[in-house]
């Protein structure tokens, strides 16, 4: 079976066969395995290119967009990726802040920004562009994840959308944030994009697909937000996707021996807990399960296709239950494989964490937030610190890496409270890898943004249009600012003696 993939000249797409001529059809072997579905495959079919754009300051490939690419090259459709925030990076171009309007997040401001001359990505797009556009898609597809990703990846829609006759289409996490607010200018429409998807991508993209090759009205594409008669249309969100008929994902277009060979897992969408006050993460997902057959069969595939043994899996939180019998089935299938994960303090026993380290599981992230009995109340966390204590110390004992994650200035937090959170992490820090801290952002979707009154907070402006944060404030001094300081001085003092604990720990163990 064969497939047609165009090339880039002068651009780097990490395409194994990026020295083939342009247009040739290419055999791909890959295509033969199971993964593949090539009833469809055909290069008089349209074409599709999907972009990621900078900035996106982690080095591991981000899944969502290798997942929309293993939805569209499995059902056949001819379809190409670059990596622009890799192409941008490898520029050696030297990012300023000059007059970067992060703070100033309104689409006046970002316009304004866009189509200045002071825009820092604006003669790297245009190259960018002059290079896309002799490809001729049909369609092109912009994945903003993060609020770093806004400017160059509008820049790139703008540019594309005046230079070429593709559809343009913008999604990503990030946009899904903020869609109702852009919803609000249907001028968006003209300057930038043809269309926007929220939500899950896996099932929109394949029917936006049947729309660019005119098989349906674009009436039937969920999850997607256009521009008709100078009105702004939002279709229907699609019914949750079942994880276990998702393709699965494509990243044959990295260059593993130029990165980091790690790759992302999913085995759940959304958060099975879901009542943390303070998290809007899994606001439009209901919980769901990928059945663990596929998951190993997922991870055989990967060791076969990339020889890659070192896994990450992206979820909020596992299952407790579900780990244990994922760690079995590992066992069983003797995958021999290195996976970091994230999980919640609740009935984690002593032989699940030293099964989970036999299974391969290395590095876990935990969601601690505060030690403080009230706070955790305020949160919702639904965990209690003696068993956080014992946990901890079970999975240290496992020789299991822990990660844990600790937020500062929760509403209403005295600053006796937070000390609370530093005196527990000062009793556990033999048995830790790693703090990661950071201060309270109120999301939009979060059930304090929702009830602000419950938490004693003021909502002091309406939210920007491309923020997905609100501002606030608390309503009564809780804090000083020298008490604050004094807090995240003490916190890195313990990271230090975190650090100097892990350099004994590794040359003992060497």
């Amino acid at each position: 079976m064969y497939i047609c993939y165009s090339k880039l000249k002068n651009i780097n797409m990490s395409n194994k066969n990026k020295n083939k001529e342009e247009g040739k059809v290419i055999k791909q072997n890959w295509l033969k395995k199971p993964w593949i579905d090539t009833k469809y495959t055909n290069c008089n079919r349209k074409k599709f290119l999907l972009i990621f754009p900078p900035l996106y300051f982690s080095q591991l490939p981000q899944l969502g967009i290798h997942s929309l690419i293993g939805q569209l090259r499995g059902n056949g459709y001819d379809t190409s990726f670059i990596n622009l925030n890799q192409v941008y990076k490898n520029s050696n171009q030297v990012f300023r802040n000059t007059e970067y309007p992060y703070k100033d997040l309104t689409y006046d401001a970002i316009c304004k920004y866009i189509f200045s001359e002071k825009n820092y990505y604006l003669n790297f797009i245009k190259k960018i562009v002059c290079s896309i556009k002799k490809q001729q898609y049909d369609y092109i597809g912009i994945s903003i994840g993060l609020d770093s990703q806004l400017i160059a990846g509008l820049t790139l829609a703008a540019t594309i959308k005046k230079e070429t006759k593709a559809h343009i289409n913008i999604g990503g996490n990030y946009i899904t944030r903020i869609s109702d607010n852009i919803m609000k200018y249907p001028d968006f429409f003209d300057k930038y994009t043809h269309s926007i998807s929220y939500g899950e991508g896996e099932i929109s993209i394949i029917e936006l697909a049947k729309y660019i090759e005119n098989k349906i009205p674009i009436k039937q594409v969920p999850n997607l937000i256009y521009k008709k008669e100078n009105k702004i249309i939002k279709n229907k969100m699609a019914k949750p996707v079942k994880l276990s008929e998702i393709k699965i994902p494509d990243f044959s277009d990295i260059d593993f021996s130029k990165s980091n060979k790690q790759l992302p897992l999913t085995v759940n969408r959304g958060c099975y807990w879901g009542k943390c006050s303070f998290c809007d993460m899994s606001y439009s997902l209901p919980f769901s399960v990928k059945k663990i057959d596929k998951v190993i069969e997922e991870i055989k595939i990967y060791k076969e296709k990339y020889n890659i043994s070192n896994f990450y899996i992206v979820d909020e939180s596992v299952v407790p239950e579900y780990l244990d019998k994922l760690c079995d089935a590992i066992i069983e299938n003797n995958l021999n494989i290195n996976i970091s994960i994230s999980m919640r303090f609740e009935r984690i026993s002593k032989t699940l964490l030293e099964k989970a380290y036999k299974a391969g599981i290395k590095n876990i992230a935990w969601g601690l937030e505060s030690a403080n009995p009230r706070i955790l109340n305020l949160i919702n966390k639904g965990i209690n610190i003696q068993d956080i204590e014992k946990i901890i110390k079970y999975s240290a004992q496992a020789k299991i890496k822990n990660i844990i994650y600790v937020i500062f200035n929760f509403p209403t937090e005295t600053y006796q409270e937070a000390m609370d959170t530093i005196i527990f992490l000062k009793k556990i820090y033999k048995y830790l890898f790693y703090i990661s801290y950071g201060k309270f952002g109120l999301g939009r979707y979060s059930q304090i943004a929702l009830n602000p009154q419950k938490y004693n907070i003021e909502l002091v402006q309406e939210q920007k249009d491309f923020s997905h944060a609100l501002g606030f404030k608390v309503l009564g001094e809780y804090k000083s600012k020298e008490e604050q300081d004094k807090i995240y001085k003490e916190i890195q003092k313990i990271q230090l003696l975190i650090n100097e604990n892990n350099k004994k720990y590794f040359m003992k163990s060497t």
